[in-house]
C-alpha cells in the first residue's frame, strides 16, 4: 500500500466492528506490530495521530513492549493525554510495562 502511494496517516472508515476510524499506525499499535509501525513512520505517518488514543497509549495499554519502543524512538509524545486525560504511563496495566516505558522514554525523550 505504501509503495502505491497511500497516505500513511490516513484514517480508515468506521465499520460494523468499530465506530471510530483509526489510522494504520493505531491499528499496528493495537496488533503489536513493530515492523509495520517502523515502516509507517518511515513513510511519514503521524506518530501522535489520535482518534481516542495515540498509538503509544494503545501499545502501552495492550502490553506491546516492542511497539512502545519503536514509537518512542520515532518521537512519540509520552505525555500526551487521551480524551479521559490519561497518559500512556497511566494506562499501563503491568508494572513491567510501566518500568519499561519510563526507562525507554528517558532514553528517547
Amino acid at each position: 500500500m505504501l509503495e502505491a502511494g497511500v497516505d500513511p496517516s490516513a484514517k480508515g472508515k468506521s465499520s460494523i466492528l468499530s465506530t471510530k476510524a483509526e489510522s494504520a499506525l493505531c491499528c499496528a499499535a493495537r496488533g503489536g506490530c513493530p515492523e509495520t509501525i517502523a515502516a509507517l513512520v518511515e513513510a511519514g505517518a503521524a506518530v501522535d495521530c489520535m482518534t481516542t488514543c495515540t498509538p503509544l497509549r494503545i501499545a502501552a495499554l495492550r502490553g506491546h513492549t516492542q511497539a512502545v519502543e519503536v514509537l518512542l524512538r520515532a518521537g512519540a509524545n509520552k505525555g500526551m493525554k487521551n480524551r479521559n486525560w490519561a497518559t500512556a504511563l497511566e494506562l499501563c496495566r503491568t508494572d513491567t510495562m510501566r518500568e519499561m516505558l519510563m526507562r525507554t522514554a528517558s532514553q528517547y525523550n
